[in-house]
């Protein structure tokens, strides 16, 4: 069972953000859905790695398209960014050090929580800047 699903409201009518959005939570769904049927450190932490990969690669080509469409809210976007990838990195070198266990389910609730808070509320903010901008 999915523990996060795209849902059109949390469009921000950029159709290549919404594609990496939708593929990091499809990333978290298969790291939720390995730790629930016991898969092993190699195969956890290479999903695990894929989720980092995906998002600082994601955060990257967000912020170009911000910076580009003028976004006023791009330094405080920016912080935002930086601090979900520290957080994401910490439980990394967590998971390096203590295996599957450090991916509790209070940790998943919590990439759960800030991925889709950070989509939900955060980029939505950025939606009609980037349209009036005529990125689509």
């Amino acid at each position: 069972m999915a523990v996060v699903k795209w849902a059109r409201e949390l469009s921000v009518g950029v159709e290549s953000l919404d594609d990496q959005h939708e593929k990091m939570l499809v990333l978290l769904n298969g790291l939720h859905e390995g730790l629930m049927s016991g898969k092993g450190k190699i195969e956890l932490g290479g999903v695990l790695n894929q989720l980092i990969g995906a998002t600082a690669s994601h955060i990257r080509y967000e912020e170009g398209l911000l910076a580009r469409a003028g976004y006023d809210d791009s330094p405080a976007h920016r912080d935002s960014h930086a601090a979900l990838m520290r957080q994401f990195c910490g439980i990394s070198r967590q998971y390096e050090t203590i295996g599957p266990s450090a991916l509790s389910l209070p940790v998943m609730s919590f990439l759960r929580n800030s991925l889709m808070g950070h989509i939900g509320v955060a980029d939505i903010r950025y939606r009609d800047c980037l349209t009036a901008n005529g990125i689509r």
